[in-house]
């Protein structure tokens, strides 16, 4: 009796364990890019992928005159295998200009920034430009989101002063609706935008590399004040990569440079009490940074790969390249996804973008590089 008793005690235990493990899966599809490296892509159809790509600048342009890498647009079809569709975009007056698309289901349009002045909505099946619109004078946009429920465009971007300045934009007729001053004094800052669910709230993440003892922050607004209004959280490392949870915490990861003992998971910023839980997801196969995304509610992806660098050649060796994905209930890694890429490759320029048309897919990509990675999640019962 007592042996049977241990024996079924020894296989719920055997069972629990086995539930707790981790699976590793594979990219469903990799492809790359006809031309030029990656700067950022969509989901847009159920089995199409949009991409913008920058082209090598010629060293010795006919003219003599310095010449900006060219940029295009291009749709690749997961379904034919094959590039269906591309054009070229304008970059603006700044070759590493704001580069950023976003998929607008219910028109089936593109709202993406080209350059560092201009917004263009374009159809997502034929990439023709439907609407234009610009940005205030004097203002460089860095990154825009959409609130589709609000039919609103929002802009971050950063003035002479260095004043960080959030644009609302009609999404239907591309008016400005209003402008916020959203923080001063940074220096060399740039900045990337991350937008809730409804679009509540915005949290603006800051890199300053003037300052060397806050080397940047999270700014988070609340849009339904009127006036906008804002609160800074500073922090000493970059923020790579945000995103709202549902119930509105905002969840980031850094960018700093992670070894085998780092201890970097993906930290929560809780909106009601502005304190920041730094272990909210953390993995054993890795520190957490350089790239987040959430997967419908109940889900997060993170890049979990890490390097080691020597002190006296400064050069950076890559060890492992991994992305993990927790479930939000419980907090525990249910996949672990390999990176193909060969080690030492760039890790910093690591980006992950959900399909918010489907929940258990997800792409991943280098920017600057030329391949992209699309993985799909097995069902979790």
């Amino acid at each position: 009796m007592l042996r049977a008793m241990i024996y079924a005690m020894l296989l719920e235990l055997g069972l629990a364990l086995g539930q707790a493990q981790s699976a590793a899966i594979n990219p469903i599809k990799e492809f790359s890019t006809e031309q030029g490296g990656i700067l950022s892509g969509t989901f847009s159809a159920p089995d199409q992928i949009v991409v913008e790509t920058q082209d090598i600048a010629s060293s010795t342009p006919p003219d003599g005159r310095p010449v900006s890498p060219g940029r295009h647009l291009s749709i690749y079809d997961l379904t034919e295998v094959a590039w269906t569709h591309a054009v070229p975009i304008e970059s603006g007056s700044e070759p590493n200009g704001c580069s950023k698309i976003v998929f607008v289901k219910e028109s089936n349009s593109l709202v993406m920034c080209e350059g560092d002045r201009t917004i263009r909505i374009r159809d997502a099946p034929t990439l023709k430009a439907k609407q234009v619109f610009a940005t205030t004078r004097g203002v460089s946009l860095d990154d825009l989101a959409v609130s589709e429920s609000q039919d609103v465009v929002y802009t971050v971007g950063v003035n002479q002063n260095g004043t960080l300045i959030i644009g609302s934009y009609s999404l239907t007729s591309g008016i400005l609706l209003k402008e916020t001053n959203a923080s001063e004094g940074f220096r060399y800052p740039s900045a990337s935008l991350a937008i809730a669910d409804g679009g509540q709230y915005l949290a603006i993440a800051v890199e300053d590399p003037g300052n060397r003892k806050m080397r940047g922050a999270i700014i988070v607004c609340n849009t339904n004040d009127q006036p906008m209004t804002c609160r800074s959280v500073p922090l000493k490392e970059f923020v790579a990569q945000a995103a709202f949870l549902y119930d509105n915490s905002l969840l980031f990861v850094s960018s700093v440079l992670a070894t085998a003992h780092s201890s970097e998971c993906v930290q929560r910023l809780q909106l009601a009490t502005f304190t920041i839980e730094t272990q909210a997801f953390c993995s054993k196969d890795g520190p957490a940074h350089y790239a987040l995304a959430l997967l419908g509610h109940d889900r997060v992806v993170a890049y979990t790969g890490y390097a080691r660098r020597n002190s006296f050649t400064e050069n950076t060796t890559t060890v492992s390249n991994d992305i993990s994905v927790w479930s939000v209930e419980p907090k525990r890694v249910v996949f672990v996804a390999a990176d193909s890429v060969k080690p030492g490759a760039l890790q910093n320029e690591v980006r992950i973008v959900p399909d918010h048309g489907d929940e258990n897919r997800f792409m991943m990509f280098r920017r600057f590089a030329g391949t992209v990675s699309v993985f799909r999640l097995p069902s979790v019962r």
